[in-house]
């Protein structure tokens, strides 16, 4: 692997990493920034975390089902976010994961305020799981937890 670690004191907008050669990248969790300028950070991060909320609530299928990597990188430097799963509900949607798909690397929210988000959700609307999120989980031989 060829990445080079950022040796100075990272400043709050300087990229963890920046790539120095081509290697094989996951582009399906990729930010537009990651994609536009190879420089990853903890905004890229919070889009890679978006990417995989969409994944736990499509329980696991690809996120942007069947695009190419290509197609992906079209799709994504234009401005697209994927689309609320049937299964995650409305409020998670545009409360937490929306935000993590800002196009702009510093309207995505910190990790503490996601933390603090996921929560209150865990206290206050667990009881309000999407019935079709355990719905899917049991077509595909998953059992939600009990908690």
């Amino acid at each position: 692997m060829h990445m080079k670690e950022n040796q100075d004191e990272v400043a709050h907008d300087e990229p963890y990493y920046k790539i120095v050669d081509r290697l094989a990248l996951p582009v399906p969790w990729l930010s537009p920034e990651v994609m536009l300028t190879d420089e990853f950070s903890e905004y890229s991060d919070m889009w890679a975390y978006g990417v995989t909320l969409i994944e736990v609530y499509k329980l696991g299928s690809a996120p942007y089902d069947t695009m190419s990597l290509h197609q992906i990188q079209i799709y994504v430097t234009g401005g697209n976010v994927i689309p609320k799963p049937t299964s995650c509900p409305q409020s998670i949607y545009d409360n937490i994961i929306a935000g993590c798909f800002a196009f702009s690397p510093t309207d995505r929210p910190r990790f503490s305020v996601i933390a603090a988000m996921l929560e209150t959700v865990a206290n206050g609307e667990l009881e309000s799981r999407s019935t079709d999120t355990i719905r899917a989980a049991a077509t595909h031989g998953l059992r939600p937890d009990s908690n």
